[in-house]
């Protein structure tokens, strides 16, 4: 009866560990599972955050083109003498060459009543506008009108390129279109280009364009307060909506991408879609319902056209890692047959414990067995371990190995870095100063012709040789940081103290002690620019962050070898910069990392050693010290 009991107990038993595991491995596999199917989506979702980011430059990059391309064809017809003047016109060609997005240039004319016959006239004569004076409601029946009687009118007298579709516009009155006549309003309030659209050309293609007021020559504003003024022209951007933004080779790797004009509406409002390109494959019904869709939706500011882009992807079982959760499956139901079949075990030895003494007997002789089956495991062990060490040391030593070729890379990349900032620093001497030399000799020479100092040509030419000269100066400074001239006009004692002067410490009141020992003329240019670079590195953290009273700069060469890098003898140099400042806080050593890790792989090419410590005023203390006869030169 109590055999029974027992037999009972131990079944019970048996049964709940059998369920705990079951359940437990399932909730394991289901969490790794999960993980990998989060892991795909967060793979989507950052690919195609990349492919928005880069679309919006583009798409930025083209909005502020347009901006500055009808800032030039207002600036052109502001000194061209007409409306259809050559200037103007070879403006347009040359932009229109250069950038396909643009669909046309063109440029209006303001004309009072009074010379309103007179004009078409003129039109009527040269076959420009047979009809006269005209207007495309684009909005409305999408046919043209006649210009009624008024005031002022804006007809569209110069447009490039010259096509049949784009002539067709020539006597276009702007400010009797609909949907022009507020943009105008506009352009007259904001002294710049104002966006109009989107909407469909004469020609039916979906387009935005860009208006831009040009003052009457002696205004500088054109608006005169009845949201009318003064202005002899209107400068007109066109760009197809299609040309804005090309998606195609996303939509080949299903992604779905569109571009509308933001204005204010939630959600979009379809009448503001620009172009859209839907993705080759957007999933199959099954995939949107059961499967997520990631989204990104970026704006474009800065620019007259208020720009919104959306990248989206459907999540596609294609994105999922099916074979591995299949894997993952596998595994696990064969560990959990393996974890199950270790529990059988347990209880066919929980059920023998009834004949323990014969059981006893058998597990001492088997006991002994394993110990023998044992000691000779543990021989194979020590045996591999002592190969495993042996293969350790060699690849200890290739290592190493791999190392110096690494430093002997790194030196010759730095001395490549340092021919081509020489290099480039000559080119920039040789051919920006001259040229913007001349520049300024040129706008002087203009400014001499025009003595006035109110002449337009005048006030150009003056801003041309300001702007010139601030160019030169700017290349200077680009000049002297990318190649000091004194590492090649000097020698290294020079170099070093005229870099120590550049610093500017003793202007700023900080005290300089310096000290240059040894024989440092016949320093190869390699170490003299290492040691330059660091001293500058050195002092401009002086001059950030340290706020201190004085600086010790010592550099000095001597027979004493580095015994601690493995040099006990031979001649080194040694560098030495320590301020009595309050040390360089760590939001400083972070902004300045990049600087300090350039200076050490610096001295570490050249087999030396590079330490940033605290001094003993409390101060930063950087040292390094170059084995000089013992480099990775060859």
């Amino acid at each position: 009866m109590t055999s029974a009991t027992g037999a009972t107990a131990i079944a019970r038993s048996t049964g709940r560990a059998r369920l705990m595991l079951a359940s437990a491995w399932i909730a394991v596999t289901l969490a790794v599972a999960w993980a990998l199917f989060h892991s795909a989506l967060q793979a989507v979702d950052q690919t195609a955050s990349k492919h928005a980011e880069a679309l919006r430059g583009t798409l930025a990059d083209r909005a502020m083109l347009s901006d500055a391309v009808i800032e030039g064809l207002a600036a052109a017809l502001r000194i061209g003498p007409g409306a259809d003047p050559s200037a103007t016109r070879d403006y347009a060609e040359s932009i229109l060459a250069r950038y396909p997005h643009i669909y046309l240039l063109g440029a209006a004319r303001v004309i009072p009543h009074a010379e309103r016959a007179d004009l078409e006239s003129g039109i009527h004569a040269g076959g420009v506008a047979p009809s006269g004076l005209r207007y495309f409601d684009y909005q409305g029946d999408r046919r043209w009108h006649p210009v009624p009687d008024k005031a002022l009118y804006y007809p569209m007298l110069m447009v490039e390129p010259e096509s049949d579709a784009t002539r067709a516009i020539l006597g276009l009155d702007l400010d009797a279109v609909p949907l022009f006549r507020p943009a105008l309003r506009q352009a007259y309030a904001s002294d710049g280009p104002v966006m109009v659209g989107p909407f469909e050309m004469t020609t039916g293609q979906r387009a935005i364009a860009l208006v831009r007021t040009v003052c009457a020559k002696g205004s500088d504003r054109c608006e005169n307060g009845d949201g009318l003024g003064m202005a002899s022209h209107v400068a007109v951007l066109a760009v197809l909506a299609e040309a804005i933004i090309d998606c195609g080779g996303l939509a080949a790797n299903g992604y779905s991408c569109a571009v509308w004009v933001d204005d204010g509406t939630v959600p979009r409002n379809p009448e503001t879609l620009l172009a859209e390109q839907p993705a080759a494959y957007d999933g199959s019904r099954v995939e949107r319902w059961l499967l997520p869709r990631t989204e990104h939706r970026l704006a474009i500011s800065g620019t007259s056209q208020p720009l919104n882009l959306e990248v989206s992807r459907q999540l596609t079982r294609d994105a999922i890692n099916f074979q591995g959760i299949l894997a993952l499956l596998l595994l696990s139901g064969a560990g959990l047959a393996i974890a199950l079949r270790l529990q059988a075990r347990h209880e066919r030895s929980e059920q023998a414990r009834a004949d323990t003494y014969r059981a006893l007997r058998e597990e001492r002789a088997s006991l002994e067995h394993r110990v023998q089956e044992r000691t000779a495991e543990l021989s194979e062990i020590n045996t591999a371990l002592e190969r495993e060490n042996r293969a350790r040391q060699g690849a200890e030593d290739a290592l190493r190995r791999k190392g110096m070729q690494l430093r002997l890379l790194a030196r010759r990349l730095m001395d490549a870095q340092e021919q081509e900032r020489r290099t480039l620093a000559r080119e920039l001497h040789d051919d920006i100063g001259q040229t913007l030399t001349a520049l300024r000799t040129h706008a002087q020479l203009i400014r001499q012709q025009h003595r006035s100092p109110d002449h337009p040509c005048a006030r150009s030419a003056s801003t041309i040789f300001d702007l010139a000269g601030a160019l030169y100066d700017s290349a200077h400074r680009i000049m002297r940081r990318l190649r000091p001239r004194a590492l090649d006009e000097l020698g290294p004692v020079e170099a070093l103290q005229a870099c120590i002067d550049a610093a500017g410490l003793e202007a700023m009141g900080i005290e300089v002690h310096t000290e240059l020992r040894g024989q440092l003329e016949d320093l190869d240019d390699a170490v003299t620019v290492a040691v330059y670079r660091l001293l500058q590195e050195a002092l401009t953290n002086v001059v950030r962050h340290a706020d201190a009273r004085s600086v010790r700069v010592e550099v000095a060469r001597d027979a004493a070898g580095i015994p601690s890098l493995g040099y006990p003898e031979g001649d080194s140099l040694r560098l030495r910069v320590e301020d009595d400042g309050q040390g360089m806080p760590e939001q400083a050593l972070d902004k300045d990392r990049l600087g300090l890790l350039g200076a050490q792989e610096r001295v570490e090419a050249l087999g030396g050693r590079f330490l940033v410590e605290r001094s003993a005023a409390g101060g930063v203390l950087l040292r390094a010290e170059i084995p000089l006869n013992r480099r990775l030169s060859r």
